[in-house]
């Protein structure tokens, strides 16, 4: 089988494979403080916690939370039934325009998942949540 590289995520994704790279310690640099309502991470409470008011502009703080339910249920398609507070941020840097390197972050991540398809495949498992849903 032959495994998609850098290259190929960029190409897919229109993911960057250039820019800054995304480390576990990276951290916002603008200073601002977000208010994102983590109290319950399942994605239904999620969103009904940090939805905005219908016919108002998307402010900072809704537009995050989007980036972090779009991250954690379609870009890395968490394996859980909840969004992963530990892309938060991740979501604050990509809400504040900041260019960075995601291609490198999200192909380790697809092989991480493709290992663990392949492992319920080998003990005949039935494979659930691979799409970010149950």
């Amino acid at each position: 089988m032959i495994m998609p590289t850098l290259l190929d995520i960029a190409a897919i994704t229109s993911l960057p494979p250039l820019g800054e790279e995304i480390l576990a310690t990276t951290k916002s640099t603008t200073g601002v403080k977000y208010a994102i309502d983590i109290s319950s991470t399942t994605y239904q409470s999620f969103i009904l916690n940090n939805k905005g008011q219908d016919e108002e502009p998307v402010f900072d703080n809704e537009h995050i939370a989007f980036l972090l339910y779009w991250l954690s249920g379609v870009v890395f398609c968490a394996q859980s039934i909840q969004v992963e507070v530990t892309y938060l941020p991740l979501a604050i840097m990509l809400a504040e325009d900041r260019k960075l390197c995601l291609a490198k972050l999200f192909l380790p991540r697809l092989y991480l998942t493709l290992d663990w398809i392949t492992d319920l495949m080998r003990e005949k498992n039935r494979i659930t949540n691979v799409n970010g849903l149950v």
